[in-house]
C-alpha cells in the first residue's frame, strides 16, 4: 500500500508515503496489531536530499 505523492516544486517539493505497519511482541514471532502511517518528506532545493519532516501513525487495531 505504499505511495508517494509529489506535490508543485520549483527547486524543492514536497512528497508523502503511506503505508501500513505491524507490531509484533519481541520473541513471540507473530503479529499482534497493525497501524497506517504517513511520512512528510520535503526537499530543500533542486538536487538536495529528501528527508522526512514528519511522520504519523495512525488507526492502530489489534489483529
Amino acid at each position: 500500500m505504499d505511495r508517494r505523492l509529489t506535490g508543485p516544486s520549483s527547486g524543492g517539493g514536497t512528497a508523502l508515503t503511506r503505508g501500513l505497519h505491524r507490531f509484533c511482541q519481541h520473541g513471540c514471532g507473530r503479529s499482534e496489531g497493525a497501524a497506517d502511517f504517513m511520512m512528510i518528506w520535503r526537499q530543500e532545493g533542486a538536487g538536495a536530499q529528501w528527508r522526512i519532516t514528519r511522520v504519523l501513525s495512525y488507526g492502530h487495531r489489534a489483529l
